[in-house]
């Protein structure tokens, strides 16, 4: 089962920003791998790696596929180096179609707003030349976004107040909910919340969904992460699915995923609040690690 991303929540406030040009390190060990990989960077080599494969000053658009303890590796694009080129043959997996240096031998280099009060601005993006990091703020939370410009279409992430979500889109009427906000009583378990998204007809009007801690993910000290899950007849419905056919979301639209990466969240310091985070098929224009409560 693939892993879901864990959303790391910090308490802070903002002001304004301050924009600067940039290095991070790739061989720093606090990024945190599975938000980089399938994001795009621009990049400087140094050592071994500049010496023998990357010359040039910059590299603008690679995608990062894999970063582990020792090696960044990342796909070409069309204007890069080619994989199957014999001066990379050390260097490349042609069994994956990328290449793979030291994370010492490498930096990502990146225009870097400064927010007092937020977390650090992501160094990666969806798209380098298209997508710029802005830091938006709804009902006491706070995250970094992506504003991108595709041809004639531009995406962004907003904020709806009606229902205290994050929706992402190219319009005001053409938004999808990221990112949704939910209230209880710190002492309440969020199962409590169950009967409002029945109303909603966010999950099935039954009692045969609940929420439940995920046994797919090892929880941080302060965040718990859960899905909601199907119990008796809707499960057993559910696990009847042959595994070569993709079934319905058994909880529907905010419960358990299928085909998709979603979770909620709560965290201990904040117990009130219950997030959903749905980061859909491809990824999502906002960094879910930056999602602070205040």
């Amino acid at each position: 089962m693939k892993k879901r991303m864990i959303v790391a929540v910090a308490v802070m406030l903002a002001s304004p920003a301050l924009a600067a040009e940039k290095m991070q390190a790739l061989n720093d060990k606090s990024i945190i791998a599975k938000a980089v990989e399938g994001k795009q960077v621009d990049l400087v080599f140094s050592g071994s790696a500049k010496e023998k494969y990357f010359p040039d000053a910059l590299y603008e658009g690679f995608t990062v596929s894999e970063l582990d303890d020792t090696q960044f590796c990342f796909y070409s694009n069309a204007d890069g180096p080619n994989v199957d080129d014999a001066k990379f043959k050390d260097i490349a997996r042609p069994d994956k179609a990328d290449l793979c240096v030291s994370r010492d031998e490498v930096s990502a280099k990146y225009d870097n707003t400064d927010v007092a009060g937020a977390p650090p601005q992501p160094f990666f993006h969806s798209d380098t030349k298209n997508c710029k990091w802005v830091w938006k703020t709804g009902k006491g939370i706070g995250l970094w976004t992506e504003d991108c410009k595709f041809d004639a279409d531009s995406w962004t992430v907003t904020y709806n107040e009606a229902d205290d979500s994050f929706g992402q889109g190219t319009g005001k009427d053409d938004q999808y909910a990221v990112l949704r906000q939910f209230h209880k009583n710190a002492d309440e378990s969020p199962d409590v919340l169950l009967p409002a998204l029945r109303k909603a007809k966010l999950i099935p009007d039954d009692d045969e969904c609940k929420f439940q801690i995920s046994k797919d993910e090892t929880l941080t000290p302060h965040l718990k992460v859960y899905d909601i899950v199907p119990l008796g007849k809707r499960k057993a419905a559910y696990e009847a699915v042959p595994d070569d056919e993709l079934p319905d979301p058994p909880c529907g639209d905010v419960g358990l995923a299928v085909d998709y990466e979603a979770y909620w969240v709560i965290d201990d310091r904040h117990p009130d609040r219950v997030l959903f985070v749905n980061l859909g098929q491809d990824g999502s224009m906002f960094d879910p690690y930056s999602i602070t409560l205040f």
